[in-house]
């Protein structure tokens, strides 16, 4: 909002339409007393990311919320149904259905529901180090591309609800940091609509067969064949995008899943290993593993240990 566009007195709005403050019929609704624990703020991981207050409105009818000085931290807002309006930052937002939006800390603003359709509002207050690695600053409206959006946020957040119904300690502090951060992934990068296009969506398409094909032999005949595109614009495209080319990125993704059978059945045999994994010869499937993994299967199904992260490096 702008001094040109000052905001109306809340006061007489509330008296004018018969908007109320906060408290709706089977809502949640928790303040979290982290700035209180004052010992909890000087913890390396609370301080990456902590939440402040969170909760759910359900058709939440003459729903009003004015800060004329801003918050403190941040503030998302998801509309779960119905929908309402969010004005920040000189811009006024209609909040629809499956659409959420970040108001930055410090943003005078007001929001409020729509009376035809009021909305039902999952909402977080948060802060933290980790705030500066999302958009939160560009007070963007989000569109969720997935139906199932609504149900991993509904998922997340009750995760939090539960916890803050236990006990107010360091652990389950950190736990809800975490998992804040992880409604903001969600938000910000599952939400938006992805059109990849070009040699993206192509190799994505690729990708997708060799998983599907895992257990067969694939040869760059067959990857020509199943997209329509030449042997050499594949080697173009992979080593790009993935810097390796395909018959190597999908003999990686053979031994990831060796890799997951052995730790999943220590007494199998490498030779039916490499049978499930297409190689009629488990000296060759040994000689890969070898080179993928950086141990043999034998040494592998007998210690487990593996350098570094298990996989060298890309050549």
């Amino acid at each position: 909002m702008t001094a040109e566009k000052p905001v109306q007195d809340e006061e007489k709005i509330i008296a004018s339409t018969g908007w109320k403050r906060d408290g709706f019929k089977d809502e949640e609704m928790f303040v979290l007393p982290t700035e209180s624990f004052r010992p909890y703020l000087k913890d390396p991981v609370v301080q990456r990311m902590y939440v402040t207050d969170i909760g759910y409105f359900p058709n939440a009818r003459h729903h009003y919320r004015e800060r004329r000085e801003g918050a403190d931290g941040n503030i998302l807002l998801y509309c779960t149904a119905g929908h309402g309006v969010v004005e920040f930052s000189g811009q006024t937002l209609t909040l629809e259905e499956n659409e959420a939006v970040v108001i930055p800390a410090r943003a005078a603003h007001r929001y409020y529901a729509l009376d035809d359709a009021p909305w039902s509002l999952l909402w977080m207050h948060f802060k933290g180090e980790d705030c500066a690695l999302f958009p939160v600053e560009k007070g963007e409206k989000i569109i969720f591309a997935s139906h199932y959006a609504q149900n991993r946020l509904f998922l997340l957040f009750s995760m939090v609800f539960r916890t803050l119904h236990t006990d107010y300690d360091l652990g389950n502090f950190r736990y809800i940091g975490r998992v804040a951060e992880s409604i903001l992934s969600e938000v910000y990068d599952r939400s938006k609509p992805v059109e990849f296009s070009g040699p993206e969506r192509q190799v994505t398409e690729l990708v997708r067969y060799m998983n599907d094909h895992i257990r067969e032999v694939v040869t760059m005949d067959d990857l020509a064949a199943c997209s329509g595109l030449s042997e050499s614009y594949i080697n173009r495209i992979f080593k790009k995008s993935t810097g390796m080319p395909p018959m190597r990125f999908f003999q990686d993704l053979k031994m990831r899943m060796a890799r997951g059978i052995f730790d999943n059945n220590r007494d199998i045999r490498v030779y039916d290993v490499a049978l499930q994994m297409g190689y009629t010869d488990p000296y060759y499937f040994s000689r890969v593993f070898r080179k993928v993994v950086g141990v043999s299967p034998s040494a592998y199904l007998q210690s487990g240990n593996i350098p570094g992260n298990g996989l060298k490096d890309n050549e």
